[in-house]
């Protein structure tokens, strides 16, 4: 059982630390008549991607870290009761366990308080990027249409 335990522990990290390796930026187009540069944003699929392997990671390690306490706090095998096994061992693993509990407990609370304000920041936000972006477009056709009736009558004067 601390094997087991000392294994999820360390794929948990892994997993943590890869998360942190995916690059989740692309480069979008801009448009020349438009006048958008082209800019880098956060691929969404990719984002998500990182979560989940991030989450899953936390949730190993935990685990692991779980597995581990179990393994010291349950009665000591025959012939180690008089070592330190159920004192200091038991008291690291019962603390690191507890802690390990409140964190994984505290990351989920924060983390469903940060999506769903998250969320909502970002309807607004793909809201507003949407008016702007149609406003723009209207504002360039409009520019356009006064161009060519102003070319036409130009041709049309002399």
């Amino acid at each position: 059982m601390i094997i087991a335990g000392w294994i999820l522990a360390l794929i948990g990290l892994a997993q943590i630390v890869y998360s942190g390796t995916i690059e989740v930026s692309q480069l979008t187009e801009g448009n020349r008549l438009l006048g958008v540069p082209p800019s880098v944003v956060a691929n969404v699929d990719l984002v998500g991607q990182r979560a989940m392997i991030h989450m899953s990671g936390c949730a190993t390690f935990l685990a692991g870290v779980i597995f581990v306490g179990a393994a010291y706090l349950k009665p000591a095998p025959p012939g180690q009761e008089s070592k330190s096994w159920t004192s200091m061992a038991a008291i690291a693993a019962m603390v690191l366990t507890l802690a390990a509990g409140g964190g994984f407990g505290a990351f989920l609370y924060a983390l469903h308080e940060r999506n769903a304000d998250q969320r909502l920041v970002d309807e607004i936000r793909a809201r507003e990027a949407r008016n702007l972006s149609t406003e723009t477009l209207i504002e360039e056709a409009e520019r356009r249409l006064q161009r060519e009736t102003e070319a036409a009558e130009a041709s049309r004067a002399p």
